[in-house]
C-alpha cells in the first residue's frame, strides 16, 4: 500500500505521510457464513445486519449510532456463547464495518478485543498475533496515542526482525510504520535510518519507476527536509516527479503531491522561479478538479500566494 502525502509545511505544500501507518487487511479473518454456524442466528448478528443494512440506505449516522451501541454493552457480550472460530468471524465483521463507516473508537475497542485473543491463544511471533500488533498499533496511532502505538510497532518490528529475511515486505512494512511514529515522536534521527533501510531495500527489489518505491523515495525525502538536508531531498523529489510525470496524466494525485514536495524545497533552496511554475501548475490543476472551499485547494492558493509575495 502506498504511503500519500498531504500537509502544509511553512506554506509550502512539503508532504509528510498522512497515512503513514499500514495496517495488514482488516485485522481478524472474516468468516465465512458456513464457519459462523450459530452466530448467525445470535442477537449481533441481527444487529451487524442493520447496520448494513442502514449503510446501504445511505444513513450513515444511523449506523454509526447503531455500532456505538452494539458496542456500549461490552465487545464480551457480542461474542457470548460462540466458540472461538465463531468469535474470530464475528471480530472480523464488526471490524469491517468500523473500518466502513470509518469509526476508529469502536474499532480501537474491536482490535484490542482481537489483540487479547490471540495474546492468549498464538505464541508471542505467530504471524496472526503480530498482524494483530499491527492493526491496533495502526488505529492507535490515527486516534494521536503515539506513545500507545510505538511500543507496540517497536515489538512488531523486533518480532519481525527475528524471524524474517532483511528484505521482507512484512518487514519493510514494520520499519515503515515505526518510522512513523518515531518522527511524530520526534526522533526524526531514527526514522531516517529506518526510511533509508526501506529505500535502499526497494531500490534493489523494484523497478525504478515501481510505486512502491517511488513511496519510499518520497518518505525519505520528506525526513531529510525535516533534518535541513535540503539537497537531499531536493534530488529525492526530483527523482519522484520525473518518474510520476512519465507516468501519468496532469492533475493526477500523485504528480500534485510530487510537484507540491519539489516546489517546497526549491523554494527553499531560493529557486523561486521554478517553486512558481510548480505551484500554478498545483493550483490550475486543483482549481479544476476540486470544489471551492476543498483545503487541497486552498492550501494550493496560499503556497502560490506566499511564493508571488517574496517574489514582489
Amino acid at each position: 500500500m502506498r504511503q500519500r502525502w498531504c500537509c502544509l509545511l511553512l506554506a509550502c505544500s512539503l508532504a509528510t505521510p498522512a497515512s503513514a501507518v499500514r495496517q495488514e487487511g482488516a485485522g481478524v479473518a472474516l468468516a465465512s457464513s458456513d464457519r459462523t454456524g450459530a452466530a448467525q442466528d445470535a442477537p449481533e448478528f441481527e444487529a451487524l445486519r442493520e447496520i448494513r443494512a442502514r449503510i446501504a440506505e445511505g444513513d450513515r449516522e444511523g449506523a454509526r449510532g447503531y455500532l456505538e451501541g452494539l458496542l456500549a454493552v461490552g465487545v464480551e457480550d457480542c461474542l457470548e456463547g460462540l466458540s472461538e472460530e465463531a468469535a474470530e468471524g464475528r471480530l472480523g465483521e464488526l471490524d469491517g464495518v468500523c473500518q466502513e463507516l470509518g469509526a476508529l473508537r469502536e474499532q480501537l475497542v474491536v482490535r484490542e478485543a482481537v489483540h487479547a485473543a490471540r495474546e492468549r491463544l498464538l505464541p508471542p511471533d505467530h504471524p496472526d498475533l503480530l498482524r494483530a500488533k499491527q492493526n491496533l498499533a495502526g488505529t492507535r496511532y490515527q486516534l494521536g496515542d503515539l506513545e500507545g502505538a510505538h511500543a507496540l510497532f517497536e515489538a512488531v518490528h523486533a518480532a519481525r526482525e527475528r524471524r524474517l529475511l532483511p528484505d521482507h515486505p512484512d518487514l519493510l512494512s514494520a520499519k515503515l510504520n515505526l518510522a512513523a511514529t518515531r518522527g511524530q515522536l520526534g526522533d526524526l534521527e531514527g526514522a531516517l535510518a529506518l526510511k533509508e533501510t526501506v529505500h535502499a531495500a526497494w531500490e534493489r527489489l523494484l523497478p525504478p519507476d515501481h510505486p512502491d518505491l517511488l513511496s519510499a523515495k518520497g518518505n525519505l525525502a520528506v525526513t531529510r527536509y525535516q533534518l535541513g538536508d535540503l539537497e537531499g531531498a531536493h534530488a529525492l523529489f526530483e527523482a519522484v516527479h520525473a518518474a510520476w510525470e512519465r507516468l501519468v496524466p496532469p492533475g493526477h494525485p500523485d504528480l500534485l503531491s510530487a510537484q507540491g514536495n519539489l516546489a517546497a524545497t526549491r523554494k527553499q533552496l531560493g529557486d523561486l522561479e521554478g517553486a512558481l511554475a510548480l505551484e500554478e501548475a498545483v493550483h490550475a490543476a486543483r482549481e479544476r478538479l476540486l470544489p471551492p472551499d476543498h483545503p487541497d485547494l486552498l492550501s494550493a492558493k496560499l503556497n502560490l500566494a506566499v511564493t508571488r509575495y517574496q517574489l514582489g
